[in-house]
């Protein structure tokens, strides 16, 4: 049957139709906040106190919205922030051991890390005391990374956290760091096991590889 040939309900029909389907807005709330109900007659609760509870239920979720809202836009301010404070330390630092000391200072300062590590391959022309030689098979790993990850415990890690005098139980996150020059990695240490946890995003890290990288790239000696 089209949708013009479908007949039409009277109010006397519909009435009825509730009259003997009382459940009827059982499993179709949906349905009560867009109505216009009287008040009903002391007694059971109506439609326009249940369409109230309704109402207050979608306000108390839409508050609760709003507030995680809030809460994540203050953290990414203050990250944000931290991102603008590490920059300028990297564009006042004059040389490659200034560059990674002013990201090791503020990495550990303003993101209240355990130990920022950093290292670069074998090969590359920044020879500065001040760079980490790599130490085993770990770093080697951490060479080839293409993108910033968080790293789960293995037992290289703990090698690496041990020779650094970093606590064997923390946690890390791993970013690449490339400049035509060079190729290396820095290591991101949190004392807490859940400090960086798999399900955390990495645009802050990459970020923070992208500063790092670009900074060692101007320290490169003419």
């Amino acid at each position: 049957m089209s949708e013009e040939a479908a007949p039409r309900l009277s109010a006397g029909q519909v009435a009825t139709y509730l009259a003997e389907h009382p459940d009827f807005f059982v499993g179709h709330e949906a349905l009560l906040p867009g109505m216009h109900l009287p008040h009903s007659a002391p007694g059971a609760i109506s439609l326009v106190e249940r369409q109230a509870a309704l109402l207050r239920e979608r306000v108390g979720t839409l508050e609760r919205t709003l507030r995680d809202l809030q809460t994540h836009a203050e953290t990414n301010e203050g990250l944000a922030a931290r991102m603008h404070h590490l920059a300028l330390a990297l564009i006042a630092a004059a040389g490659p051991c200034e560059v990674l000391e002013a990201a090791r200072v503020r990495l550990c300062t303003d993101f209240d890390l355990e130990g920022a590590l950093i290292a670069l391959e074998e090969g590359h022309p920044l020879s500065a005391p001040c760079i980490l030689p790599p130490q085993g098979a770990a770093w080697a790993g951490l060479f080839e990374l293409k993108d910033a990850r968080i790293l789960r415990t293995r037992e290289a890690w703990r090698e690496l956290l041990l020779h650094h005098g970093l606590p064997e139980t923390a946690s890390m996150a791993a970013i690449p760091l490339r400049g035509e020059c060079f190729r290396g990695a820095m290591l991101l240490v949190k004392r807490e096991p859940q400090g960086f946890r798999p399900d955390m995003g990495t645009l802050f890290l990459e970020q923070i590889g992208a500063l790092v990288s670009a900074a060692l790239e101007r320290a490169y000696p003419a």
